[in-house]
């Protein structure tokens, strides 16, 4: 009895060390796609650059006189370059995290590959 549970331990270990890859790969990829997409628009709705852009030329505090006009589109136009920067910047940071999320396999091997030569 000890034994056939030891034997099953032993080929689960086994089996998950094959399975793991191909769960990383599909379902574990497709978590973390989720996941890029909801920080996408969460950086999106936090930063508001296309509600900026929308809004690019409507006079801020109903002033609509031409100088009114003027600094709003100015300052709109401000708003818009450094939002989108910083969108931009984020676009950047959380695709790092999905490549690192796809390549960490492939370096956890080649790292204990290494580590034995």
């Amino acid at each position: 009895m000890e034994f056939a549970v030891l034997r099953k331990l032993a080929l689960d270990a086994v089996l998950d060390i094959f399975r793991a890859p191909v769960w990383w790969y599909s379902g574990g990829f497709k978590i973390v796609a989720h996941w890029w997409i909801y920080m996408l628009r969460r950086g999106n709705s936090s930063l508001g650059v296309l509600l900026w852009l929308k809004n690019l030329f409507v006079p801020m505090f109903g002033q609509r006189d031409w100088q009114g006009r003027l600094v709003s589109v100015f300052m709109r136009l401000v708003q818009v370059i450094a939002r989108g920067v910083a969108f931009v910047a984020w676009i950047i940071f959380i695709t790092i995290v999905l490549a690192l999320w796809a390549l960490a396999p492939v370096i956890l091997f080649l790292g204990m590959v290494f580590s034995v030569i």
